[in-house]
């Protein structure tokens, strides 16, 4: 017979975790995304009922629909065939969906192994399990659903909440195996577990509570966010429960991208005033920039490009000019000019 010790949860987890949702934007993302959560709760057999795998299922699917993901919700698939129905239908959708498509599967319920070594399973809810020999008959083997939804989509994320206490029957040397079995990587996809192998978790919503906390922080890659689940259940059970992740992933991806960065407003330019139009030559003098010069009839104006250049003078083109800046000379000099206007440099 099943076996389950479970603990109650106070309903004010679900509705503080509702308040964080209704705070936080939602996503606004260009790829397809497709989730569906399994929650095992309602098993037939005496002992075996749990209590928190409904409550994991909705944490899980508010913060995935906030996230953007379009959520499909199965309870209680009561056998193996039943399982597989509803596995085989989110895998067509996120194929048909196209292939940059990402999916998410959740399950919350009991699983096992059929040994330290041997294959994991989930495990439905009305099927007479009593020995770890007939979990291959009446249970779903892991490597099935992972084979199947690492071909589907770009990328998928599959997360089991199982390993709750399930004392099966086994045989006398493994009778203080508990949990799944050492874990296998799948290319294609982030696989996480709500403990390591050879362990269980504890029926308490605390790794689907940390889980649907973390999704929903903006600006985090995938791996940061399971990392930092892992950190948070060690931290809630005093190292009791260690959660893993195999990330065998392709491609990088957010749940929630980075808040945009408000941009800076753009600075108001007043427009330079027109520039001076100057009818004879333009010249630029030391510090001062461009200085017009327009010499006419008997007008002479003397400058230096430079603090110790030589004093020159701008004349009229075609012009005799006669230049006297010396005084010492007794006849000045005359120049002819042949371009418009010519520089000429005193003696």
């Amino acid at each position: 017979m099943l076996g389950v010790t479970c603990g109650m949860r106070r309903r004010c987890l679900l509705v503080g975790l509702l308040l964080v949702l209704m705070l936080v934007p939602r996503a606004a993302s260009a790829d397809k995304r497709i989730a569906l959560v399994i929650t095992n709760q309602a098993y037939t057999q005496a002992g075996a009922q749990l209590i928190n795998t409904y409550r994991d299922g909705d944490l899980v699917t508010a913060a995935l629909q906030k996230v953007g993901f379009k959520v499909w919700v199965a309870r209680d698939t009561a056998s193996e065939g039943a399982m597989l129905q509803v596995i085989g239908e989110h895998a067509r959708r996120i194929a048909e969906a196209g292939p940059d498509t990402v999916g998410f599967f959740y399950y919350s319920g009991h699983g096992a192994a059929d040994g330290p070594n041997g294959a994991n399973y989930l495990i439905p809810t009305a099927v007479p399990l009593t020995h770890v020999s007939q979990l291959p008959l009446m249970a779903v083997r892991l490597d099935r659903i992972t084979t199947t939804l690492a071909s589907a989509g770009k990328i998928s994320f599959v997360v089991f909440d199982a390993c709750r206490n399930v004392p099966l029957q086994r045989e006398s040397k493994d009778l203080v195996f508990k949990g799944f079995a050492p874990f296998h990587e799948q290319r294609g996809l982030l696989i996480a577990y709500a403990t390591e192998p050879g362990n269980v978790a504890i029926d308490q919503s605390i790794y689907a509570q940390a889980l649907a906390e973390e999704l929903i922080k903006p600006g985090l890659e995938a791996g940061q966010v399971f990392r930092a689940v892992t950190r948070r259940v060690l931290r809630d059970t005093q190292d009791r429960q260690s959660p893993e992740y195999l990330d065998k992933r392709l491609y990088d991806f957010q749940f929630v991208p980075s808040p945009a960065t408000p941009s800076q407003p753009t600075a108001l330019l007043t427009p330079a005033p027109p520039p001076t139009r100057c009818d004879g030559v333009e010249i630029t003098v030391g510090q001062d920039g461009p200085r017009c010069f327009n010499p006419g009839a008997g007008k002479t104006e003397w400058f230096r490009d430079l603090e110790a250049g030589p004093e020159m003078v701008v004349v009229p083109a075609g012009q005799e000019a006669q230049i006297q800046k010396n005084k010492d000379l007794e006849t000045p000099p005359r120049y002819k000019t042949a371009n418009r206007y010519v520089i000429e440099v005193a003696i």
